[in-house]
């Protein structure tokens, strides 16, 4: 009787409850699985059917062969996704048919068969450091075309860890002005991330770096007005120039990658820090594909043996430690600093 009884239960229940209880299945394993898979699922159904999953009725469910397709082809020409990804987001939605045939709606899933996987092309994005970054701006000026626009382009990715996706959808209504401190500016939008409102802080010189490449141009109007295919170009340019070696895998989510890694050693490893640079629910993301592949394995075996002699330092002028000091860039610099002023404040 109680068997009975939930079947009468999955069959009253809605499209979005029945979405509910597929995504339940998968947050019993893992609650990241569930959270991707939901993204995967909403993705779909916005980009196919123009709706949130809450709204969906049965007729939104059928779907043909050429739909899928074109959704495909979408996710593909948006630049934004490796095939890997791809082929995830599309598999999802494929078990997602299989259990709504199994709760009896009038969906056809054997229709996915039709769609192949596409080829592996996972590889790994090489890291920049921020004073490579740097060095790539200023060449930026150089280019033949929109130089300022495109130094600020190569800052802003690598200051506020923005993916190229977004980043082409800013617009300087996206900018206001910090409450709680005169020299910053946010970025506010929900298009880094459409379940949620993000934020991103940037230092006033990189607002009116932007403001000054945006020129007279209207507010809601793009301030990064270049295609992928013209980005991508850049940066291979830029990376030619720079010397930098092609077996470093650099491209321009290696700016992204920059300003996390700045977080890293800026903190000390804090992950709450790092996951809120990029954008990730969970910090095992972030942890997994890029802090432990930044990071070298097994550095105590030899640093906890060494000695830490700090009688070099006795043995500098005045004038050598403070070159030594200005020297140190990244993250380590910047935590210098932070304790010089903090120095500077107790002294009074």
């Amino acid at each position: 009787m109680l068997a009975i009884k939930n079947v009468g239960i999955i069959r009253n229940q809605s499209v979005f409850e029945n979405i509910q209880s597929f995504l339940r299945n998968y947050e019993k394993r893992s609650k990241n699985t569930g959270i991707a898979y939901e993204n995967d699922i909403r993705l779909f159904f916005r980009v196919l059917k123009h709706k949130e999953l809450e709204q969906l009725s049965e007729e939104d469910l059928k779907v043909s062969l050429p739909e899928i397709f074109q959704y495909q082809n979408l996710l593909i020409e948006s630049g934004e996704y490796k095939n890997s990804t791809i082929n995830r987001k599309i598999n999802t939605i494929k078990s997602l048919y299989s259990y709504l045939k199994g709760c009896e709606y009038d969906v056809n899933p054997f229709v996915f068969k039709q769609i192949k996987d596409l080829p592996n092309d996972t590889k790994n994005i090489g890291f920049l450091t921020p004073d490579e970054v740097w060095l790539l701006a200023d060449l930026a000026l150089q280019e033949q075309r929109d130089g300022l626009k495109k130094r600020a382009l190569i800052l802003t990715a690598g200051t506020t860890s923005i993916r190229k996706s977004a980043i082409r959808k800013l617009k300087m209504s996206h900018f206001r002005k910090s409450e709680d401190d005169d020299h910053t500016y946010i970025i506010e939008s929900d298009f880094f991330d459409k379940s949620k409102l993000i934020e991103k802080r940037i230092h006033e010189k990189l607002y009116f770096l932007i403001k000054e490449a945006h020129g007279d141009k209207g507010e809601d109007e793009l301030i990064f007005d270049i295609s992928d295919t013209a980005i991508d170009d850049m940066m291979k340019r830029l990376i030619k120039k720079a010397g930098f070696d092609p077996k470093r895998n650099l491209s321009f989510h290696s700016l992204r990658k920059a300003a996390i890694m700045w977080v890293d050693e800026f903190t000390n490893g804090d992950m709450v820090a790092i996951t809120a640079q990029g954008d990730w629910t969970s910090p095992t993301v972030a942890y997994t594909n890029y802090i432990n592949k930044k990071r070298k394995t097994n550095l105590a075996g030899i640093g906890m043996f060494e000695d830490s002699d700090n009688s070099i330092y006795d043995e500098l002028t005045r004038e050598e430690m403070l070159c030594l000091l200005k020297s140190i860039g990244n993250g380590l610099g910047a935590q210098l600093r932070s304790k010089a002023k903090e120095i500077l404040k107790n002294r009074n």
